[in-house]
């Protein structure tokens, strides 16, 4: 089968899609809403791209794209450089690791699982945080933040879903 230029296009815009959505939701939740504290507590939309992409078609989300994706959260969160890099790159080891259980299940198993990856994570953060200020945070920003990713995991993965489906038909 003889592939075109456009065809050979579409198919590494269809390799990029995961990666593209991903910043696409760091860029969201860097979207200033006007709520005094939020920018501090909004949930990490990004993180919700990185468990689902990683679960639903990880070799569309190379560990390379997911550091990027990190390395802008970073640099849009206003923390320790390289901290939401690393973190999410221990989310797609760990979450490749289970991936043979997470794939196939229900919306609410998936979801399920979800829970400990949101809170292990932002325990980490807050963690790897209070090291490079040299003192303890609070852990309540973090927890409400961790409660608020975990809420906006459904709306997230729907979205994910849609362009999954997209590409699947597409390609």
């Amino acid at each position: 089968m003889n592939r075109t230029p456009f065809d050979e296009l579409v198919r590494i815009l269809t390799r990029l899609v995961p990666t593209a959505t991903s910043i696409f939701f760091v860029l969201l939740g860097a979207v200033p809403l006007g709520l005094p504290g939020f920018a501090t507590v909004g949930p990490l939309y990004s993180l919700c791209a990185v468990f689902f992409w990683t679960v639903v078609r990880p070799t569309l989300l190379p560990p390379f794209a997911v550091f990027f994706v990190g390395l802008v959260e970073d640099s849009l969160s206003g923390g320790p450089l390289g901290l939401w890099a690393v973190l999410f790159l221990l989310v797609q080891f760990v979450t490749i690791s289970q991936r043979r259980v997470l794939v196939g299940i229900r919306f609410l198993l998936s979801w399920a699982s979800f829970v400990p990856v949101c809170y292990i994570v932002g325990v980490a953060a807050w963690g790897g945080a209070s090291l490079y200020y040299g003192h303890i945070l609070s852990l309540r920003p973090i927890m409400l933040q961790s409660t608020l990713t975990l809420l906006a995991y459904p709306a997230v993965a729907w979205l994910l879903t849609l362009c999954m489906r997209k590409l699947i038909s597409s390609g």
